[in-house]
């Protein structure tokens, strides 16, 4: 056949491909059902039909037409090659740059997806490809350069977590560089026994092969010199994987290993001259790499700025605006604002300057922490510090704020900046404990002992105290306790406040109604009284709300709200809750979850709420919120579009009112919904391009998402889920993981899926919800690892947390052999995840379960256990176990002891904010104190811990506060107040057995005093069966002796020995001596009803002796009041006197009035003995009065009837 024939073939072929492909596919047809079939005129049907018969494509077969065989394959052929040519014209773009575009066999093009970067969407190239590193069982890559580091990241969480099978083909220029700037990185890969590594001469794209439950894909990305990535073509078909893994064979073949350099890099980060020199633009592979994250005359990395860390220079500072002081005294200041003098100088408790304080100190060389509650001052003293540090020229100073950037995770590439630094360099990192910022830990431990750079770090006291969030390193947690000094933020006193009155009032240039001494009277009173439910506000955060609303009044019409910052939140929730705008009250909620959860209030963010068609309403929404949710954008003066909102208290504040004032269903909606939409970004890229254009500007944010959607995903579900985990009454806004509230994006780890469980288990746990945390902590119970889900290492974590919540549960329930089950396992599995801080975790859990379980020798031998591991890893004490420790004490009698854990735990974190284990410890202090009498003490105590367990959410703890106070109130003789209190903790308490028994004991010892015998009876009782069922033996005790007393008051002995012989027994359980002296005390007055004096006196002496080793004084009183009638029924009239007498004082010291009470009525019968009716009717009538007030109306008529018998007899019987 000649060429121009088969050139006119190939055009027939092109021309009525169509033809062929449905003759194939419906057989035998006629012209006719062409036509309807294609849609063509019955003429072109016609003459098509022919043009492929004369070329053979085609044939008159049963009176219709057929295709051919030779027609079939040759249009197969050509829509191979069409297919082959319309990949490689998509491809036009990416291949231009190449050198050899040869190099590309069409194969690999034809069937790939092709992603261009543009300039709306720079990293979606690489997104594609570091997806599929993410999901891989196995990666073969061949790399020239680096652009973005998220890549690497990947690759190399897959090989240090999972073991990934892994062959690294790197450029010779490019791993000099990665061995500077990730030398922890390359060795941690190096290390694993699943990765090589070699040095390859190729091309200047990159290839890789990755494998996925057996299938293979071939991604290849493509560099636009030195300007970025180009763009990336993907393709799994079989001939573009063979292509591909023939490509990386040949490259491999000439290659040379350097596995054997990257284990050499373990610990090391020095980089030498070398490394600092600029690289060369016009060398693509390592231009970009020096653009993103080089030295070059000590500009601080791209990584690190990403990360969240600034280097102040006066550049940094030109190009940031300072807000009007109202703004910024509202919002929290920025390092300008500071510098530009907006905050106040702090004084300490010496009247020294805070800032030439902490100057003097850190020159002197070691690192600090700042440490109050929120709301403290905190981060403006460390900007405070930073701004002089600067201006004083002393170093370099690099500044972290808190919810800059993204995860702190390139230690090693900070450690490698300040070792080149000149001068003496300062690092601040506020909230450095938090996760996203507490891998500086590890800078601070590898430069420990160079005099050329000091760390200044801040953080809530009680984060620095009881963090879990620095786990499997105890080296680093030793380090930060032991030389990292502390040092607390100022108090605000009277002195301060008029400092802040008169600075304000000089920044505003004008005159405000406030004086110092009515701020600090308003600060003082906003703390003191903040609403139920909410932790007090840091009083430098009130003081500048306070004088800046005098600026921008909101009224308080009816007056009832205790601070301004609270009245601020009140107002401006109910005013959009009334707005409207549809979006205003969604986005307040939006803005408020990310400022308190630490997340960027950016514009992006915000837009990401809206339908598609929405974005108008957006806008209009915003211009709502201005100047009352968000202020001036922060950032640079081409801003970064970063809204200013208040501090993190008031947002935290807003969405608990947001809480209170909708119904809890329709809250939980609007919360689960913002929460959904933001977090939805990570898996939707036509939604993120579309707010770009929205926006009409370049959107970091969103670009921070293309780079490393997985990664952000859990970085932010991890942060919002904290919030509420740490501030539990926001619990109903969380629903349930299965319920859809919060949809947690398909890019997030299964990881951080399976985790929601433990963070929602426990925030119901604190608020009360006992159903709905115990379902979610079950679900951890099964975690296991897959090979497209969890890696071993972390389902063995989230069964941890599934064992280690789950006994909460069984103990409250009173199941205390499934709740030591549930802590053995917990503490298995922390010794195989060779987790130090889990294992004191572990054993902290078993300590408290074997206390309730009554094995006091058990739980002290646990807590000696725990302190051992403590000092082997040179580990503090953690609080939980300090606490268990104290419980143990506290049960066993061992007051002293239990005090000084209890206090040495409260000076660790003092100035705190709420905690759980703080609360727990107030209320600890608080019993032992009621137990000794002390009740102004227990108050203060008591009172503390039910401030403490309102605000961090503890629902449990606070019933047990109001028992408490009910069991004060009682002993006080205010038994209105005790039944209230006791009310409400029966409210607090409803659904949990654990505290069924406590409650009526002290219920069953109200109506005792009421006189309502029957009632008492009932209530102690009821007590007594939940005692029993919760193996709870003080409790036991307690309603044993209320049973004995009633027994005692209707003379049935034989019930009253019965009772006391419980009690007994409940007291040799704890082998608690308190308890044995109570129950000889009451025996003591059994032997005395029975007339057996010599036994009465004997037990009496052995409970007096006790109770004065224990100074209960109360429990003293009863025994001398026991002794005196023991000696007047012997006629030992000055013995008597003796005792009752003391008794009655030692009765008026304890405050006990029903003691005081008995006192009375006793030295009444000793003064009629004495022949002197005047002295008797005194005591009476005292004793009357008790009775009266504590509305015991047998007892009252008793005691009128003697004083009446009196009046008729002066020489009457005693009473």
């Amino acid at each position: 056949m000649e060429p121009g024939e088969v050139a006119e073939r190939r055009e027939t072929v092109a021309r009525r491909a169509e033809f062929v492909e449905l003759l194939e596919d419906e057989g035998v047809l006629n012209p006719a059902d062409i036509v309807d079939e294609l849609a063509h005129s019955r003429s072109t049907v016609t003459r098509a039909l022919r043009e492929l018969c004369d070329a053979g494509l085609v044939e008159n077969r049963d009176g219709g037409y057929a295709a051919t065989v030779t027609g079939v394959m040759a249009v197969e052929e050509f829509r191979r090659h069409e297919a082959a040519s319309r990949a490689i014209l998509r491809a036009k773009e990416l291949l231009d740059p190449l050198v050899d575009p040869s190099e590309f066999d069409p194969a690999f093009l034809t069937g790939g997806e092709t992603y261009l970067a543009d300039e709306s969407a720079p990293f979606r190239p690489l997104e594609e490809v570091v997806s599929r590193v993410r999901e891989a069982d196995s990666v073969q890559a061949y790399l020239p350069t680096l652009v973005n580091p998220s890549l690497l990241r990947v690759w190399h969480r897959k090989v240090r977590a999972e073991g990934m099978e892994s062959v690294g083909l790197f450029d010779e220029e490019l791993l000099t560089l990665l061995k500077g700037q990730y030398p922890q990185l390359l060795a941690e890969m190096g290390a694993a026994d699943a990765f090589s590594a070699f040095t390859a001469d190729g091309p200047r794209h990159a290839l890789l092969l990755t494998t996925k439950g057996g299938a293979a894909t071939a991604s290849v990305v493509v560099y636009d010199g030195d300007s970025g990535v180009k763009g990336a073509i993907v393709n799994d078909s079989d001939s573009a994987v063979e292509w591909a893994r023939d490509r990386f064979e040949r490259l491999k073949d000439s290659a040379s290993a350097v596995t054997a350099e990257f284990d050499a890099l373990a610990g090391a980060v020095e980089l030498g001259p070398s490394d600092l020199e600029p690289a060369d633009s016009s060398d693509s592979r390592t231009g970009n790499l020096e653009r993103d994250g080089g030295f070059a005359g000590h500009a601080l990395p791209l990584d690190l700025e990403r990360e969240g860390f600034t280097r102040l220079s006066k550049e940094y500072f030109e190009s940031r605006e300072q807000a009007r002081p109202e703004v910024s005294w509202r919002t929290g200041f920025t390092l300008s604002e500071v510098r530009g003098g907006h905050a106040v100088d702090r004084f300490d408790d010496e009247d020294r300057n805070f800032v030439d304080r902490m100057l003097s100190a850190l020159q002197a060389g070691p690192d600090h922490v700042v440490l109050g509650p929120p709301g403290a001052g905190k981060s403006t003293a460390c900007m405070s510090v930073a701004c002089e540090w600067y201006d004083q020229q002393i170093g370099p100073v690099v500044y972290r704020e808190r919810g800059a950037g993204g995860e702190f995770s390139s230690p090693s590439l900070l450690e490698a900046y300040l070792r080149q630094t000149d001068d003496h360099a300062l690092v601040v990192v506020e909230d450095a404990i938090r996760t996203e910022a507490n891998g500086i830990f590890d800078v601070m431990l590898s430069l420990k002992g160079r005099d050329d750079v000091t760390f200044l770090l801040d953080s809530r006291t009680s984060e620095w105290n009881a963090s879990d969030d620095l786990v499997g390193d105890p080296r680093v947690d030793a380090y930060r306790r032991r030389s990292v000094e502390q040092v607390p933020v100022p108090e605000l006193d009277a002195d301060g406040c008029e400092r802040f009155v008169d600075h304000f009032r000089s920044l505003i240039a004008e005159d405000i109604d406030a004086s110092g001494t009515e701020l600090q009277s308003a600060v003082a009173d906003g703390a003191l009284s903040a609403p139920a439910d909410t932790r007090p506000p840091g009083r430098a955060l009130l003081a500048q709300t306070h004088l800046s609303r005098r600026v921008d009044t909101v009224a308080d019409p009816d007056g009832t709200v205790p601070n301004a910052l609270d009245a601020d939140v009140r107002e401006t929730c109910q005013s959009l809750l009334d707005a409207d705008p549809e979006y205003a009250t969604e986005l307040a909620v939006l803005a408020s979850l990310c400022n308190a959860a630490g997340i960027p209030v950016a514009t992006e963010y915000l837009y990401g709420i809206a339908e598609p068609d929405r974005c108008g309403d957006i806008e209009a929404a915003i211009s709502v919120l201005e100047g009352r949710v968000l202020f001036e954008h922060r950032g640079v003066t081409a801003p970064r579009m970063e809204y200013r909102t208040h501090h993190e208290t008031w947002s935290r504040r807003f969405l608990e009112r947001f809480l209170e004032l909708l119904s809890e269903d329709r809250a939980r909606a609007i919360f689960g919904r913002c929460t959904s939409r933001l977090l939805s970004l990570a898996d939707d890229a036509d939604r993120r391009n579309r707010i770009e254009r929205q926006l009409n500007r370049t959107a970091p944010h969103l670009h921070r998402i293309e780079s490393d959607p997985g990664g952000w995903g859990d970085e932010l579900v991890e942060r919002i889920f904290r919030l509420g985990h740490t501030n539990a009454g926001l619990a109903p806004l969380y629903g349930e993981t299965d319920d859809g509230t919060i949809a947690v994006p398909d890019a997030c780890s299964e990881f951080i899926r399976q985790k929601q469980h433990y963070w929602r288990g426990e925030m119901n746990r604190l608020q009360g919800n006992l159903r709905r945390g115990k379902a979610e902590i079950e679900q951890l119970l099964d975690a296991d690892s897959s090979p497209d889900g969890l890696t071993e290492r972390e389902a063995k974590r989230l069964r941890y947390r599934g064992h280690g919540g789950i006994w909460h549960f069984s103990a409250i329930n009173g199941d205390y052999e499934t709740a030591i089950d549930h802590a053995r396992r917990s503490l298995a599995l922390a010794e195989e995840l060779e987790d130090v801080k889990k294992m004191a975790q572990a054993r902290a859990i078993i300590t408290h379960v074997e206390i309730e379980r009554n094995n006091l020798e058990e739980a002290q031998a646990q807590y000696e256990r725990f302190r051992e591991l403590a000092d082997e890893h040179q580990s503090p004490t953690y609080a939980g176990t300090a606490l268990e420790g104290a419980r143990c004490s506290f049960l066993q009698g061992a007051h002293q002891q239990a005090k000084e854990r209890l206090r040495e735990y409260l000076d660790r974190i003092e100035d705190a904010d709420s905690t759980p284990e703080e609360a727990s410890a107030r209320y600890h202090l608080g019993r032992i104190a009621i137990v000794e009498d002390d009740f102004e003490t227990a108050k203060s105590h008591l009172s503390r811990a039910m401030a403490t367990s309102r605000s961090s959410g503890a629902s449990m703890v606070e019933s047990q506060v109001h028992a408490s106070l009910g069991r004060v109130a009682h002993l006080e003789g205010r038994l209105e107040d005790a039944e209230s209190h006791l009310e409400r903790a029966s409210e607090h308490g409803r659904g949990v057995p654990s505290l069924v028994a406590p409650i009526h004991a002290v219920l069953a010892d109200v109506a005792f005093d009421r006189g309502n015998l029957d009632r008492s009876e009932s209530l102690a009782r009821k007590g007594l069966e939940a005692a029993a069922d919760d193996s709870a033996p003080i409790e036991m005790a307690d309603v044993s002796r209320t049973l004995a007393r009633i027994a005692l008051r209707e003379d049935s002995y034989e019930d009253a020995e019965a009772h006391l012989v419980r009690c007994r027994e409940a007291s040799r359980t704890l082998d608690n001596p308190l308890l044995a002296a109570k129950c000889n005390r009451l025996r003591a007055r059994l032997e005395l009803a029975r007339g057996k004096e010599d036994e009465a006196e004997e037990y009496a002496r052995q409970a007096l002796d006790r109770c004065r080793e224990y100074d209960t004084t109360s429990d003293a009183a009863g025994c001398l009041r026991l002794l005196g009638l023991t000696a007047l029924e012997r006629d030992h009239i000055e013995s008597s006197a003796d005792y009752l007498l003391a008794g009655l004082e030692a009765a008026k010291e304890s405050g006990v009035v029903t003691r005081t009470a008995e006192l009375h009525t006793a030295l009444a019968r000793l003064e009629l003995t004495r022949q002197d009716p005047q002295s008797a009717r005194n005591h009476l009538e005292s004793a009357l009065d008790i009775a009266a007030r504590l509305g015991d109306e047998e007892r009252v008529q008793s005691i009128r009837n003697d004083i009446a018998a009196l009046d008729t007899n002066p020489a009457a019987d005693s009473p």
